[in-house]
This record gives structure tokens, C-alpha cells and sequence, in this order.
């Protein structure tokens, strides 16, 4: 008796378009018994993996975590992402498999790697492609769908590849689309968003998702995708088997990190004055001098920045009610003489010179020697950030 087909749902969508937050509310809600989930980001980090395991939606036995990092798996990761579908297909273990890919991911690539990665004894088949889209950067920068066309219009005739490019090639791919961060926008442009997404994609259902909530069973169990979708035409090119690594599109990341504080004010600048459009995404863990014994989840896309308690510092226990065995199984944490475990670790990905632009920002933000004793010294810093 031959093999039951593993189904993969692959979840894409340009960077900070809410990928992992429906990955967990799709591990809430459980809608199948076993699943499997593949992670890709493109920096070296893997900051959705950790996102995804601290939030304990994952259940150990009949759930599985895969952490794809390091590149795109429609590019430099594309063969790890097929070794990683092939080994949960053999293991016969699992319902269904939730790909999120990182938000460069060129998706028909990700469909091929899925086609490729099946076996006669371990078959799998693209259940659902399905693409986000940020309705709150789709209003705010490119005026509700009018100037994302003329964009891709551009380049066709120049011949070049940009980042709108890969965002109309994800909505063009997709049997289902998911109109996130609707809360952010006014009702009234939800109909123009959802007619210009039509005029990209008229097959694809639109679905609006706030805060990624959404029933699940909706999104995976039933079928959607069909091979004829690979004839469509497509900004660029057709969607026949056509690989393109990140870098076509002009992305690139890399990792901000450094152990001194971020002075809260000047890091608020830096954001108003220098995170240009150029800078889609970052995404990390910062501290500030102002709180000091918070690990600050740094999340951003677009314009927008969020900064949320995410946990606390070793180096702000309070080791006084501890054992001297705790106390020194806890300073081994402590890798610095004044700052302990606190550090800064930021994936930034975009356009080079937009990257190196707002790395030097951020290295300008830190506090100073002299600001760092007044730190040690109980002062105060000015705060402009939203406290929780």
C-alpha cells in the first residue's frame, strides 16, 4: 500500500508582515494532531524560531521544530529546506508540515522545493501556498496598490528587480491570501487594498486577519493550491520553475550586536531620523540604560517599531536569597564584568546602503563610556519609548 502524501502549507509574505503570528495562533487553535514546522530567516539569527519555542505552543512527542537560518530557501538554503521536508516525510510522523518562509523567499521556489524533497516512499504535495500582506504598509507606502503598480510597471520596462517585484510575486502565487494588521488601517480602505490585490491575483480569496487571528482550519486543512497555477503569468517573468535568490531583489541582512546600553533617547531619534524606506525589516533583542533588567523585543517593519518586555536579564536577579551553588551557577552566565548577559543582537535586512545608513545610527545610540558610570551610578535617562 502506498504511502499517505504528507501536506505542506507554505505561509509567505513580504518581511514584518506577521508570518509568526499566525504560526502561533495556527499552533493554538491545533488544527491538526501532529505538525511539523520549518522556520527560514535569512539572517544568521534565528530570533521566529526562539519566538515560536518561547511562546511553549509546541508539544513534545507529536510536534517537531525546524530551524531553516542563515539565507533564504528560495536561495542559498534552498537544499537544507528540501533535506529538512524529506526527513519529517520518512519519519511518518506527522499531520501536516507549516512552512513560514523568511519574507525575500521567491514562493514558486519554495513550491518547487517542496515537489522536489517528495519521494515514491515518502510523498509530499503543496497543500496551500499562502501570502501575507501588511495592509498598514500597503496604505502607507504604496498608496493603497497605485504605486506599487507603477513601481513594477518600472522595472519590467528597465528590466530590474526590486523589492516590489517579490511583493506582487507573492501575491501572484498564492491560492489564499491574508490581509494582516487590518486594525491599522481605516475601513474604508480595506475594499481599495482588496480590489488592487484582485487586479494581482483574482483567484486567491482574500481573508482579513487582525492581530493573526483567524480560524485555523480555514488556513491548512482544506486543499487550495493547483499545479495550473504555475502557468499564470507573472511581474517579471512566468511562474514556471523560476528560482530567484534574494539578492535579484536587492535584500540583504546582517546582525547589529554590542554589549553597551542604548541611551532610550537617541535610539528614538535614530529611528525618526534615520530608519529610512530602505530598511524593511529588524528584528532582535535590545536593552536600554532605562531598563535595565528587561530583555526588550525589538520588532520592526516598515516605519514601525515595537519594543515589548520580552523576559529579564540574569545580571538583574537579585542573588540575595540565593544559595552560594545558585549564585555561581548563575555569575557563569554573566559573560561581562559590567553589563553580565545584557547585549544587543539585531538582524537588519534591506537595501546595503540603507543597512550600513541605520547600523551607524544605532551605533551612535549607545551610551557613551561617561554615560555607562552614570548608569552604574543610579542616574536617570530620558525615556521617550511606550511603556507596557
Amino acid at each position: 500500500m502506498p504511502a499517505a502524501s504528507l501536506p505542506v502549507t507554505v505561509l509567505t509574505g513580504f518581511l514584518g508582515a506577521g508570518k509568526t503570528t499566525v504560526v502561533q495562533q495556527l499552533l493554538r487553535q491545533r488544527p491538526v494532531a501532529r505538525l511539523a514546522v520549518v522556520i527560514n530567516d535569512m539572517s544568521t539569527m534565528d530570533v521566529d524560531a526562539e519566538l515560536v519555542e518561547a511562546a511553549h505552543l509546541l508539544r513534545k512527542g507529536p510536534d517537531q521544530l525546524v530551524n531553516v537560518h542563515g539565507g533564504s530557501v528560495s536561495g542559498e538554503r534552498r537544499t537544507a529546506l528540501v533535506a529538512a521536508l524529506r526527513d519529517l516525510a520518512v519519519e511518518h510522523a506527522y499531520d501536516h508540515v507549516l512552512v513560514e518562509t523568511s519574507g525575500s523567499a521567491e514562493p514558486l521556489a519554495v513550491a518547487d522545493a517542496v515537489r522536489e524533497a517528495s519521494t515514491d516512499a515518502a510523498p509530499l504535495h503543496l497543500h496551500n501556498l499562502i501570502t501575507l500582506v501588511d495592509a498598514y504598509t500597503f496604505v502607507k507606502e504604496y498608496g493603497l496598490g497605485e504605486a506599487l503598480f507603477k513601481r513594477v510597471i518600472a522595472n519590467e520596462e528597465e528590466g530590474r528587480w526590486t523589492v516590489e517585484t517579490l511583493l506582487v510575486r507573492q501575491v501572484q502565487a498564492a491560492n489564499r491570501l491574508l490581509l494582516t494588521k487590518t486594525d491599522l488601517v481605516q475601513d474604508t480602505a480595506l475594499p481599495v487594498v482588496e480590489r488592487a490585490l484582485a487586479l494581482i491575483n483574482r483567484e486567491a480569496p482574500v481573508q482579513p486577519v487582525v492581530c493573526g487571528h483567524m480560524e485555523a482550519g480555514q488556513v491548512i486543512t482544506a486543499r487550495g493550491f493547483d499545479e495550473a497555477q504555475l502557468q499564470r503569468p507573472m511581474a517579471g517573468a512566468t511562474l514556471a520553475r523560476l528560482a530567484v535568490d534574494p539578492e535579484a531583489f536587492g535584500l540583504g541582512s546582517d546582525v547589529f550586536t554590542a554589549r553597551r546600553p542604548f541611551h532610550p533617547q537617541r535610539l528614538y531619534n535614530a529611528v525618526q531620523q534615520h530608519l529610512t524606506r530602505g530598511v524593511y525589516r529588524s528584528k532582535g533583542f535590545v536593552w536600554l540604560a532605562s531598563r535595565a533588567d528587561a530583555v526588550l523585543l525589538w520588532n520592526q517593519a516598515g516605519n514601525y517599531v515595537n519594543l515589548r518586555k520580552t523576559g529579564y536579564w540574569k545580571a538583574a536577579i537579585d542573588q540575595t536569597h540565593l544559595t552560594q551553588e545558585e549564585q555561581a551557577h548563575l555569575n557563569a552566565a554573566l559573560a561581562h564584568p559590567t553589563f553580565g548577559d545584557r547585549h544587543h543582537e539585531l538582524t537588519l535586512i534591506g537595501v546595503d546602503e540603507a543597512r550600513a545608513a541605520f547600523r551607524d545610527a544605532l551605533s551612535e545610540a549607545l551610551c557613551t563610556e561617561a554615560e555607562v558610570r552614570a548608569w552604574q551610578s543610579g542616574a536617570a535617562f530620558a525615556d521617550p519609548w511606550p511603556k507596557p
